[in-house]
């Protein structure tokens, strides 16, 4: 199990675009993955579920992988929520 804290850096948060792209780079994750936010745990193969969690720019969330994940893989999803993509 791999687990990451992120800070969302997206100046907008996560809304339906954004939602849409991190959805798209966690569905090339083999396994389950997670997502935490405040008091909520989502699984991130779902669209929907990401996009309620309205995560706002400056919030920590962490994201677990219960299987290993590729690096690349996990290099994007950095450089996504660092608003780099």
């Amino acid at each position: 199990m791999i687990e990451k804290e992120l800070t969302c850096k997206l100046i907008c948060g996560i809304h339906a675009r954004t939602a849409v792209e991190l959805y798209q780079l966690l569905s090339r994750c083999n396994g389950a993955c997670f997502l935490e936010y405040k008091d909520k745990k989502i699984n991130c193969k779902s669209m929907i579920d990401i996009m309620k969690m309205n995560i706002k720019y400056g919030s920590r969330i962490k994201l677990i992988f219960k299987d290993d994940i590729n690096a690349d893989v996990l290099d994007r999803i950095e450089k996504f929520f660092e608003g780099a993509l």
